[in-house]
């Protein structure tokens, strides 16, 4: 059986429910999502979740949305950047703007510890 309406309509209750009481834990809580590409020229790019709800819910409840990416340096060797700002075309944001817009090689305690000073 195909999922009904009402099936995605629950999960994304649920998901919503799960994601706020993760929020409540004395702890970091980190999601990863593959990121759903825009199909024309008006979309963003933005975290790959089922629901209309669930995708904004996400994203605001989130501390740090980033998008991370892989850019060449100037001697063309890979080098993993994580976008902690939004801009026209990618959906991101880093609550208290306290890291730098483009992380270079990113680190979960480096950015803990930036995130708390």
């Amino acid at each position: 059986d195909l999922p009904s309406l009402a099936d995605y309509n629950k999960q994304s209750s649920d998901m919503i429910k799960l994601i706020t009481a993760f929020r409540a834990l004395p702890m970091n809580t980190i999601i990863i999502a593959h990121a759903e590409m825009p199909q024309n020229e008006e979309d963003t790019v933005k975290p790959l979740v089922t629901g209309k709800n669930f995708g904004p819910f996400l994203e605001g409840a989130m501390d740090l949305l980033g998008y991370m990416y892989i850019e060449a340096d100037s001697e063309g060797q890979p080098v993993r950047k994580l976008l902690t700002k939004g801009t026209g075309k990618v959906r991101a944001k880093n609550r208290g703007e306290t890291l730098p817009i483009t992380i270079a090689n990113p680190n979960l305690t480096e950015i803990f510890k930036t995130m708390e000073s």
